[in-house]
């Protein structure tokens, strides 16, 4: 009997060497590097700031977070009043001009040229909308939100065409919502009428300085910041990698990013 148990518990021990033998294979996964696509980030404003085209690629999958700058690039933009400049390059990455200004219903052309491929884009200045004033209203707190002032945005949008529209905050000079939590607004809803938006990004304390700015978008840049807000991953993760999730771009070749032209209105308020 005993010789029995004995067989029977050899035979187990056995079996069980083979199967987390088995268990213990070895995959190996072949994970090529993607290959890093240019991605171009152009402006123009209606404001006598420098109009700025940057230029990086994107990262690899393994290297998160960096993304190297595209120097000796060829970057020139034009618009159709015969008007065009090449834009030097003051920075790695970085080509700008003082001399393009931007004005409503002029078309402006970008010309970018990498490594013998060329890259266009082109986009038209649209109607700039003035804010008329910034008030505030007192809200108590909630889950999500501490007590405080919400500022409210009056103006009047233009009746008859498509406006889109994006909200920039400053908190006593310090920009709230750069790269992800944008505020955007089509006139869908309230085409032609004076509106009244609550920029519920935070609330503000009494003698807070606040300052807004209402970019009048055309309609390709708002689709692009339309879509990182869908992508919920902010300019700095969408760029990691070419997934479906990329923001649309106006730009040609397969470039990632976006030619921008837009009117900028600002005003100033002091919570009180």
């Amino acid at each position: 009997m005993k010789k029995m148990q004995k067989r029977r518990t050899i035979i187990i021990t056995i079996l069980s060497i083979l199967v987390f033998t088995a268990c213990e294979d070895v995959i190996e996964i072949d994970l090529d590097s993607i290959e890093p696509k240019l991605v171009i980030e152009a402006v123009i404003t209606d404001q006598t700031i420098n109009q700025t085209v940057k230029l990086t690629k994107t990262g690899d999958y393994f290297e998160p977070g960096i993304y190297p700058a595209v120097s000796n690039a060829n970057v020139m933009m034009s618009d159709n009043l015969g008007n065009s400049e090449n834009l030097p390059e003051v920075n790695p990455g970085i080509y700008q001009t003082t001399h393009l200004l931007g004005t409503a219903g002029v078309v402006y052309n970008l010309s970018v040229e990498v490594e013998d491929v060329e890259y266009t884009a082109v986009s038209e200045m649209p109607v700039r909308v003035n804010i008329e004033t910034l008030s505030t209203e007192f809200f108590e707190a909630t889950p999500r939100f501490d007590e405080g002032y919400f500022v409210i945005c009056h103006f009047t949008d233009p009746a008859g065409i498509s406006n889109y529209y994006r909200f920039k905050i400053r908190e006593n000079g310090v920009l709230l919502n750069s790269s992800s939590d944008f505020i955007l607004r089509d006139d869908k809803i309230f085409d032609g009428n004076a509106i009244q938006i609550p920029l519920s990004i935070k609330t503000f304390q009494m003698n807070d300085t606040v300052t807004v700015e209402l970019l009048s978008l055309n309609k390709d840049t708002y689709d692009y910041y339309n879509t990182l807000v869908e992508g919920s991953g902010g300019p700095g993760n969408m760029m990691a990698s070419s997934t479906p999730a990329n923001p649309v771009s106006n730009i040609s070749n397969g470039a990632m990013g976006y030619f921008g032209v837009y009117t900028i209105s600002s005003k100033t308020i002091i919570v009180q």
